[in-house]
């Protein structure tokens, strides 16, 4: 448990349609999020469109490489434009 807390999003920022953070990692790892997996989310690390992976069969995850790193995720509902 103690090692499953050593790599957590802080400063998280939430929204009705985005949640934003910093992590600080000392290797590659996966990110994985308690939010469920949708087509609508997408994720920018430090700025750059990245892919957003399926994890745990439900929840949404990001590899991540190692260093200090900016997760900036919003959702926009699919095929739903102005019309």
């Amino acid at each position: 448990m103690d090692a499953a807390r050593e790599d957590v999003l802080q400063q998280v920022e939430m929204s009705a349609n985005s949640v934003s953070g910093d992590i600080d990692l000392e290797a590659d790892k996966l990110l994985c999020l308690s939010l469920p997996y949708a087509p609508g989310w997408h994720v920018r690390v430090d700025g750059e469109r990245t892919e957003l992976l399926c994890t745990n069969v439900m929840y949404s995850g990001v590899m991540l490489t190692a260093g200090r790193h900016r997760i900036e995720l919003n959702y926009r509902t699919p095929y739903l434009t102005a019309g």
